[in-house]
């Protein structure tokens, strides 16, 4: 009998101690909500997100333009310099910097540019000979990953570093598309050997058959692309919905 008593006790001093470590947690999703917002009362498509959850993203009621909204709601609007047919904006790190591509006017036809943007609003645009570019990442020290398609047949990836020195690469077979980098200037995407992972040095690393959408520090891809802030907020990249959501 002291026995099974001894143990009862011990039951009940062990679901104490569970009820006090789930209740922080069960009240921090009881106190979540979620805040909606739309840029210029237009279709508004945020694409990435900081860990400050600073968003940007793009809104258009005709040429796609690029945003940036702080955590506190403030937005501004912006357009690339020679922009004559929208701004993408597709990532954001956590200086606030923001790269993405726009359409310029090249020699005789439309071509799509890469841009980067400073939180003070200052940019810089560059452009891969007579290429598509379209930047993916930028690093926390404003290095940029992306891709940039040339005629039918050459789809590569690349690494734009803070001094503005490009530097092109390919999976063996040719055939490469980037979807994502993290801070260590790591690329990864797909090819036609499957997922890859390229890191700084131009190692490549196979995996899989499917394309991942993003890169964590530790180079593990993801196939599922959420992105989520250190001060506790979430929004999901894509092109799923005209809104993004903020949780506290």
């Amino acid at each position: 009998m002291s026995i099974r008593r001894n143990k009862h006790c011990l039951n009940v001093v062990a679901l104490a101690i569970i009820a006090c470590a789930v209740s922080p947690v069960t009240k921090a999703a009881a106190d979540a909500r979620f805040v909606t917002f739309t840029v210029g009362g237009s279709a508004t498509e945020p694409t990435d997100i900081n860990a400050k959850s600073v968003v940007t993203g793009m809104f258009s009621s005709f040429a796609p333009t690029g945003f940036v909204r702080k955590l506190n709601g403030k937005i501004k609007t912006f357009s690339a310099p020679g922009d004559v047919g929208g701004t993408f904006p597709s990532s954001i790190n956590k200086k606030r910097a923001i790269t993405g591509w726009y359409v310029a006017q090249g020699k005789g036809r439309k071509l799509k540019k890469g841009f980067l943007r400073d939180s003070d609003g200052t940019f810089a645009t560059f452009g891969i000979d007579g290429a598509n570019v379209y930047p993916r990442f930028i690093a926390a020290d404003g290095t940029i990953i992306g891709m940039y398609t040339k005629g039918a047949r050459t789809e590569a990836g690349f690494v734009r570093s803070t001094d503005g020195t490009i530097t092109t690469f390919s999976c063996p077979d040719g055939y490469t598309t980037v979807s994502s980098g993290n801070d260590s200037g790591a690329a990864t995407g797909v090819c036609s050997d499957g997922a890859f992972i390229r890191t700084l040095d131009g190692t490549f690393t196979f995996f899989g058959t499917v394309a991942p959408s993003s890169i964590n520090q530790a180079g593990r891809g993801d196939r599922n692309h959420w992105e989520f802030g250190n001060a506790g907020f979430c929004a999901y990249t894509g092109w799923h919905d005209h809104r993004i959501c903020a949780r506290r």
